[in-house]
């Protein structure tokens, strides 16, 4: 019987990612077993036009993941009901609102 994929880690950022080439940000995706593949649906945008804070030692040709640009939260381990308010607080700052 041949074995079933399962991802290494839940977070759902972290098989979202992208890479940046001669200033030019391209969205990826994990996908097993074949690994990181380019998104079709999105050609690319400059780095000087995103509107979050890329990765520490961004560098080109490197494949960055967006768990390292947002915070991802567990509704359970994290108490959500309680903390839901100050999850989207945090994140209105973030933004600058």
């Amino acid at each position: 019987m041949g074995q079933t994929w399962r991802p290494p880690r839940r977070e759902p950022l972290a098989y979202l990612g992208y890479e940046v080439f001669g200033g030019t940000l391209r969205l990826k995706e994990y996908v097993a077993p074949g690994g990181w593949i380019w998104c079709p649906d999105f050609p690319g945008v400059t780095v000087a036009s995103v509107p979050w804070q890329l990765a520490e030692g961004e560098g080109e040709g490197e494949n960055n993941t967006l768990e390292h640009c947002f915070p991802a939260y567990d509704w359970v381990q994290n108490n959500g009901y309680a903390n839901l308010g100050s999850w989207a607080e945090a994140a209105a700052r973030t933004a600058g609102r």
